[in-house]
């Protein structure tokens, strides 16, 4: 039973081997098909993480290990396992994310540190009283004075950044919120 929850199919549904790939991305499947056929032809186990449609149409990601079942030296089924791994892959994709940001912001960080600011114009990005980050305009070799219309301008784009953002989160938490009552009707 717990093959189909995660292949979000009907209990019982007899899947031979090319219907089962089918549930895989098109890159996956020429993956499990040459894993299907060196553990039928030459008795190779597999052990895979890859990408899925379910028959609900949703993209997972799941562990999947097959292994011949010898009698006689001879290969007479396969039998294996089937593990959902999405959240493990979300959040190992989210930590791969946050490190690539790091090492940018320590790549930036000494560069900056290299240069001749002479001027420094930041203004805030906020949403109601909410701190969401800030724009910084450098001048570099001489002082710079800017002028109201330019400050104006920066504090413009600012106010249109924070509510860029706020309408991001806005979207992705709806996108949340509906898929969690989607998952509640099926």
């Amino acid at each position: 039973d717990g093959m189909f929850a995660i292949f979000e199919i009907e209990p019982g549904t007899k899947l031979d081997i090319d219907e089962l790939i089918n549930y895989f991305t098109k890159e996956s499947q020429p993956v499990i098909s040459e894993a299907f056929q060196k553990c039928v032809l030459d008795g190779i186990s597999w052990n895979l993480e890859l990408p899925m449609i379910t028959g609900k149409n949703n993209q997972i990601w799941v562990n999947i290990q097959g292994n011949p079942d010898f009698e006689a030296g001879q290969i007479v089924r396969l039998f294996g396992a089937v593990q959902d791994i999405t959240k493990r892959k979300i959040s190992e994709e989210k930590i791969r994310m946050q490190t690539s940001r790091a090492e940018a912001l320590v790549q930036t960080a000494s560069h900056i540190n290299s240069l001749d600011f002479r001027t420094i114009l930041r203004v805030k990005i906020k949403n109601k009283d909410t701190f969401i980050g800030c724009i910084s305009i450098y001048s570099i070799g001489e002082v710079r004075h800017f002028s109201n219309d330019e400050i104006s301008l920066l504090e413009g784009l600012s106010n249109q950044a924070a509510q860029a953002i706020t309408n991001a989160h806005l979207f992705e938490n709806t996108e949340r919120k509906l898929n969690n009552i989607k998952a509640l009707h099926t």
